[in-house]
């Protein structure tokens, strides 16, 4: 409860103490005065007016003594109030963190179905949910139930985007399926994979086609793979991103030549970085000898 709220609060609380001692205050001077008159909001300011007066100057201290009991007893009601209101939070000693109730998690939306939240459990038979962009961390034992608890309910239920570290391939065998039929595009990379079963991805495939551009789209992903680094090191990076630029442009005069030659498609040799690798790494013969075979090759330079 905010400073503000409290205020109003207590304000509300005085006006009705003021109220209530009106009212007390009217029935205690009926009763100490023995009138069998009609009780209203006014009664006892009635009697107050009247105390200059001759005739009720034998009455004037219990008239008083009405209105000290009548509004002494609500007001100490409402100072007893303020007490616990306006008194500062004694810090916990041992902190004061709890499990959330329903109604905290309710606050929270957390109880809402959301596209962007992930499942972090479940309360009262609803999934609970926690929304928004924060991080979240699980840690539990081997085997004790967070991929099927956790991991594979987020992945059934999360409608963005998601990349998964599944080293025993299970998420994807029990949920790629779902996430497909639901028109998300689901990819394998397991490169390692023993049957070869594997979505590719070629980063050289983003170089553009058209030789004027495709320096200098090469020159970024040379900066990308051998980053700056110390002045000690300048020279090394320099000659590591030459090195690359040469082996990768001649990959692409290659292609540009089988496309020209009009080889069948299926046999072009797209440049990926397997390629690279494989041409930059000789033919087992002289190194020497292998680079000046391959800056002899017909389509270069043209």
């Amino acid at each position: 409860m905010t400073g503000k709220i409290k205020l109003s609060f207590a304000a509300v609380l005085l006006l009705l103490a003021l109220i209530a001692g009106f009212y007390l205050s009217g029935q205690l001077i009926l009763m100490l005065l023995k009138v069998a008159g009609p009780l209203s909001f006014d009664t006892y300011w009635s009697y107050v007016k009247a105390l200059d007066l001759p005739q009720f100057a034998p009455y004037a201290s219990k008239i008083k003594l009405a209105g000290a009991i009548g509004f002494g007893v609500p007001l100490l009601a409402w100072f007893a109030l303020l007490i616990p209101l306006f008194k500062p939070k004694a810090a916990a000693l041992h902190g004061d963190a709890r499990f959330a109730s329903g109604s905290d998690l309710a606050k929270k939306d957390m109880l809402k179905p959301s596209p962007t939240g992930i499942v972090v459990g479940k309360h009262g038979g609803k999934l609970v949910r926690l929304p928004g962009q924060q991080f979240a961390i699980l840690a539990a034992p081997t085997r004790s139930g967070k991929g099927v608890g956790i991991v594979i309910p987020n992945l059934l239920d999360y409608q963005g985007s998601v990349v998964v570290l599944d080293i025993k391939q299970e998420n994807f065998d029990l949920t790629s399926g779902w996430r497909k039929s639901q028109g998300q595009e689901v990819f394998l990379f397991n490169p390692f994979a023993e049957d070869g079963r594997t979505h590719r991805w070629n980063p050289l495939s983003y170089i553009s086609p058209d030789p004027a551009f495709r320096v200098s789209d090469l020159m970024s992903v040379a900066a990308m793979l051998y980053p700056d680094g110390s002045d000690a090191q300048k020279f090394w990076v320099s000659q590591a991103r030459n090195a690359f630029m040469a082996f990768t442009l001649y990959l692409f005069d290659s292609l540009d030549d089988q496309i020209k030659r009009k080889h069948p498609k299926e046999t072009w040799m797209f440049p990926t970085l397997g390629m690279l690798y494989r041409v930059s790494s000789g033919d087992g013969s002289d190194l020497k000898g292998y680079l000046k075979k391959l800056s002899q090759r017909e389509f270069l330079g043209r």
